[in-house]
């Protein structure tokens, strides 16, 4: 029985997996490591079993045929289940970068896609190699395109407005892909092509623009911090636009918090400045890892936020700034 299946089983579970697999290779700066990557596969596999769930109740319950629901119903709860998991990974900060927005939405329509196949396997063993080369490249790419563009256009609209709004239009995309492609207004084989000419094409557009935002991210933060921490060590910081807000904040907070604030300022740049260098090494393939030094540095890190409290961090971002991926940066320093 396995041995009879396991040609189904490779072409079944075989493309949607390279794919993901070139998709790490290809991010030249390593934003999501592979082990990460591994686990929203599995979310995504998870998210099918519940989405099967949901479909057997509603199919039970709404007064339609199967080819109806599977056009209609099956894509709105499907891409919902989906959307979902990628949303909360980019609010969490997990995902980050259209990049990464890319990996991790397809990571997680794959896991999707792999657990739908090996569920069809096992339900239809003696279906001809045409269904499963339809699945493999086509429904299981359909599954990650879905997710991937979700993800990008969530992750664009994110970084503009952090809101429950950014959740909708590419949630509504997706489902209308996904709704398209079970209508089979094309033919199946049609639908295949369509699919592996378009992903690849999206992915490639998409790793190249986010590249040069990261780029252009990298370059003026390091320039930021190191003339914010040049200022420091110097004996002119408290004459510099810098030094004057940081001092006016006494008016405020007492002088105690404001040294805090400046030893904050201090480290957080120097951190800022080492999590941007870390990038740059794993785009020309070196992992660097950060030594005890840097971990120390976290921790006092840690205890100058609960000194300042969140008044005087935000108090602080006309310096520091405190954009999501300002946040996300330091994660780099404890995977």
């Amino acid at each position: 029985m396995i041995l009879h299946i396991f040609p189904d089983f490779v072409i079944a579970v075989l493309p949607v997996s390279l794919f993901l697999v070139m998709l790490v290779y290809l991010d030249s700066y390593k934003l999501l490591k592979f082990p990460k990557v591994i686990k929203m596969v599995f979310l995504g596999g998870g998210a099918a079993f519940v989405a099967y769930l949901v479909n057997m109740v509603l199919l039970e319950s709404l007064p339609l045929e199967i080819p109806s629901y599977t056009r209609y119903v099956a894509p709105i709860i499907e891409e919902s289940i989906k959307a979902f998991l990628v949303f909360y990974l980019i609010k969490k900060n997990r995902i980050n970068f259209l990049v990464g927005a890319a990996i991790g939405g397809f990571a997680v329509g794959s896991g999707f896609a792999l657990v739908e196949n090996l569920y069809f396997l096992y339900s239809l063993p003696s279906s001809s190699p045409m269904v499963w080369i339809i699945r493999g490249f086509g429904t299981a790419m359909m599954h990650g395109a879905c997710s991937v563009i979700f993800a990008i256009i969530t992750e664009l609209r994110w970084d503009k407005e952090e809101s429950w709004k950014a959740f909708l239009p590419g949630l509504l995309a997706a489902i209308s892909i996904h709704s398209f492609y079970n209508c089979f207004l094309l033919s199946p084989f049609l639908s295949v092509i369509v699919i592996l000419f378009f992903l690849p094409f999206l992915i490639l557009f998409t790793l190249n623009r986010s590249e040069m935002a990261l780029e252009e991210w990298i370059g003026v933060g390091i320039d930021a911090h190191a003339q914010l921490l040049s200022l420091i060590h110097s004996g002119e910081f408290h004459q510099s636009k810098t030094g004057i807000y940081l001092n006016s904040l006494s008016f405020y907070f007492s002088p105690a918090v404001v040294v805090d604030m400046l030893c904050y300022l201090r480290i957080q740049a120097e951190l800022s400045m080492l999590c941007k260098g870390i990038l740059l090494a794993q785009k020309r393939g070196f992992n660097i890892k950060a030594d005890e030094s840097v971990q120390d540095k976290l921790r006092e890190l840690s205890v100058l936020e609960a000194s300042i409290g969140a008044t005087g961090k935000r108090a602080l971002t006309p310096i520091l700034g405190a954009t999501r991926r300002d946040k996300w940066q330091l994660s780099l320093l404890v995977d």
